[in-house]
């Protein structure tokens, strides 16, 4: 029966290829000789055994600049698993091997280290060898050592076109990340509202994503945006509007306290967002340092998007404020609140499409580009926060895209009452609209730009 199993054994590896065409080919050559020959020297082997493979040595500037001897490593490595006579040893075992012995990788191995390597890593034999630069071609020289005595059983050697190797090599060094890419994307984003509400300075983000790639050809990433600047303004209305129409129930004189000049002429608003992103990338090789990736991606905020609300320079909104004379009587007065407004949005989901050019820069640096379009659920008004007033919208039945002040209902108790009554005392302002009539509501719709790096670990 071992017999019937040992002429089995040098049949089928016999149906290796004799010459390879191609760089794969010689690889498969190497491994059929290599087999047959520790085969051989133990013809009575009856289950595969293992084999170390050690880094091949550059011994030539190009051969070490472009990883050649770990580019051939791991050819051999991917076909070793076709040898009827080897399975390569765990890659990580052989590093701690490596760094314990403290091995030069010449191939030229002293017998006691050669014992040690079968000891330490479990293998029956290992290969290693070196890489020179011979003209147009690299040389490259494998040997097969058997570690039980330090004998070197195959010494195999063969030529590749230069460039043929060089480009495997590089193909070799992304493949990693392109297929197991575990990483982190760093952009600058710039993103155009779709409503000219929003958009007098379009807003900067700082995008920061986590990355894997399950695939080469596809990536799952989960990120969050945050805002570039809490200063400034995302939008500017510019007009002239009388207190009147913004304040319809503002006496025009209280006392002699109140009069219409210096009416607000622009209303300014700054919105604070924080969203986060669950994306998937699609990617198209155009080479190994060259993709091009095509994201979808769902949004959501981490908080409810917040807008400070300025009405004027140095203007603002009258309330009602109570005073009393020198004669000891209270009465009523108009008194000017310049505090800004504070606006806070129910919190709403999107999504975004785009494109992404990436280079490689190295194996785990690469730069990209991206732009495409997003957009988020349109946003309704939860909160109104002033300085004498708040006006809760979050209740049922309270839509802050139809309400109306009612100044019939202004006493109300509860948080309907107090909504009514913070327009009360606001001289029957409603925060729902802008001076001309719109709605506010926060509609974030329209195209991004962004450019960042992607490191990959």
């Amino acid at each position: 029966m071992k017999k019937l199993i040992c002429l089995s054994v040098v049949l089928l590896i016999g149906a290796f290829p004799l010459k390879g065409e191609n760089l794969k080919g010689q690889i498969l050559e190497v491994v059929d000789k290599l087999s047959k020959a520790y085969h051989t020297a133990h013809p009575e082997i009856g289950a595969k055994k293992g084999v170390a493979l050690l880094e091949l040595k550059d011994l030539a500037p190009e051969a070490e600049k472009n990883a050649i001897g770990g580019t051939v490593r791991s050819l051999l490595e991917e076909n070793i698993h076709q040898s009827l006579v080897f399975y390569p040893v765990d890659r990580e075992n052989m590093k701690t091997v490596v760094k314990e012995l403290e091995l030069n990788q010449t191939g030229l191995i002293p017998e006691e280290t050669a014992v040690q390597i079968g000891k330490l890593s479990g293998a029956a034999a290992f290969i290693s060898g070196d890489v020179t630069l011979l003209q147009d071609n690299f040389h490259v020289t494998v040997r097969l050592t058997e570690t039980e005595t330090g004998k070197i059983l195959e010494t195999v050697s063969f030529d590749v076109p230069r460039n043929e190797l060089i480009r495997a090599s590089t193909e070799l060094q992304y493949q990693y990340v392109a297929r197991h890419g575990i990483g982190i994307t760093l952009d600058m984003l710039t993103l155009g509202f779709k409503k000219a509400l929003y958009n007098k300075d379009a807003p900067s983000f700082t995008d920061l994503t986590l990355n894997y790639r399950m695939e080469r050809w596809l990536m799952i990433g989960i990120g969050i945006i945050v805002q570039g600047s809490t200063t400034g303004e995302n939008y500017r209305m510019e007009g002239s509007y009388s207190y009147n129409s913004l304040q319809p129930y503002l006496p025009v004189i209280s006392n002699g306290f109140y009069n219409t000049a210096n009416s607000p002429n622009q209303w300014t608003g700054r919105l604070d967002l924080l969203p986060a992103h669950v994306d998937l990338q699609y990617t198209i090789n155009i080479s190994p340092k060259f993709n091009i990736g095509i994201n979808s991606g769902f949004l959501f905020f981490l908080a409810n998007p917040k807008m400070v609300y300025t009405i004027g320079n140095s203007t603002g909104l009258f309330y009602r404020q109570v005073t009393s004379s020198t004669n000891g009587e209270y009465y009523e007065i108009a008194g000017k609140d310049t505090k800004p407004l504070l606006y806070t949005f129910d919190s709403g989901i999107g999504g975004r499409i785009s494109i992404k050019p990436e280079y490689f820069i190295t194996p785990r640096l690469a730069v990209h580009a991206m732009a495409g379009f997003i957009f988020f659920t349109k946003m309704k008004i939860r909160y109104v926060e002033a300085t004498y007033g708040t006006w809760n919208f979050s209740e049922s039945g309270r839509d802050s895209s139809t309400w109306e002040y009612d100044p019939d209902n202004s006493e109300r108790s509860g948080e309907e009452g107090l909504s009514r009554e913070s327009s009360y005392r606001y001289y029957g302002y409603n925060p729902t609209k802008m001076p001309n009539g719109d709605r506010i509501e926060l509609e974030i719709q329209g195209f991004y730009f962004s450019a960042g790096l992607s490191f990959f670990f």
